[in-house]
C-alpha cells in the first residue's frame, strides 16, 4: 500500500463507505480521499509541531538552569569556604623550614614567623593556617596529655598516626573548642612526642585541607 494510501485508510471514518455510495455520495469521484489526506496531512503537522515546541522548552530550561549556574558561580565562590591549606589552592612545590633543632616542610604558599608566645605562626595570604608550640612534656608524661591540651577543649576524635621505636610519638586530637561568647570552633592538633618536650602542631580544622596537615607533620625531622 503507498503511502497516500496508508494515509486515506488510517483517516477514513467508519461511516466512509456508507457515504461513498449512491444514493449518498455528494463528493466527486476521489473528492472524500482528498479531504482525508489533507486531515491527515494537518493532523502530522500538529503532531510535528507540538514536538518542536516540546524540544524548545526542553532546551531553554536547559539555557535558563545554564545561565544561572554562571551567575551563581562567583557568589557560591564566596559562600562557600574554601580550605587555605586544600590541594585545589597549592601548588605541589614545598619549602623545608629549618629550626635550631628540628625541620619540616610547608606549603611554598605559605608564611611562617615567631607569634608573641613563642610559638612559629603558619600564615597563607595574611590568613592563619596554624602554629607549631614547643610544650615541656614528652612521652615520659604522655598519661598527663590532657595538660598540654588547649583551654576549655572536648575531644572529638583522636588517633595514632605514627610511632617510634619504643613508645607512641604521634598523637591527632580533633578539639572542639569552646569560646568567650558561647561559640565554637574546631582545631587539630598533632603533638609529636621526644622524651622531655612535645611538638604541638595546630591547624584549624575547617580551613587547612587534613592531608596538608598531616604531610607537614609526618616531613617533622627533630634533629639528631
Amino acid at each position: 500500500m503507498t503511502k497516500l494510501g496508508a494515509a486515506i485508510e488510517r483517516e477514513r471514518p467508519d461511516w466512509y463507505g456508507e457515504l461513498s455510495r449512491p444514493p449518498f455520495r455528494t463528493f466527486k469521484e476521489g473528492g472524500i480521499d482528498a479531504m482525508i489526506l489533507a486531515t491527515a496531512r494537518r493532523n502530522d503537522y500538529r503532531k510535528q509541531e507540538s514536538w518542536i515546541k516540546r524540544k524548545m522548552t526542553i532546551a531553554s530550561l536547559i539555557l535558563v538552569l545554564a545561565a544561572s549556574i554562571l551567575l551563581l558561580y562567583p557568589l557560591l565562590q564566596l559562600i562557600v569556604p574554601h580550605p587555605a591549606g586544600s590541594p585545589s589552592q597549592l601548588s605541589e612545590s614545598w619549602q623545608t623550614y629549618q629550626g635550631e633543632d628540628y625541620s619540616f616542610l610547608l606549603p611554598n604558599e605559605w608564611e611562617s614567623f615567631p607569634g608573641k608566645d613563642g610559638s612559629l605562626v603558619f600564615t597563607h595570604h595574611g590568613q592563619k593556617t596554624g602554629n607549631m608550640a614547643i610544650q615541656q612534656y614528652g612521652f615520659v608524661y604522655s598519661s598527663l596529655m590532657d595538660r598540654i591540651y588547649p583551654d576549655n577543649a572536648t575531644i572529638v576524635s583522636k588517633s595514632i598516626i605514627g610511632n617510634n621505636a619504643q613508645l607512641p610519638a604521634y598523637y591527632y586530637f580533633r578539639f572542639e573548642i569552646t569560646e568567650a561568647n558561647g561559640g565554637t570552633r574546631l582545631e587539630d592538633h598533632y603533638y609529636i612526642m621526644q622524651a622531655s618536650i612535645t611538638y604541638d602542631f595546630y591547624f584549624p580544622s575547617l580551613s587547612v585541607d587534613k592531608n596538608i596537615s598531616e604531610k607537614i607533620v609526618k616531613s617533622f625531622s627533630p634533629a639528631l
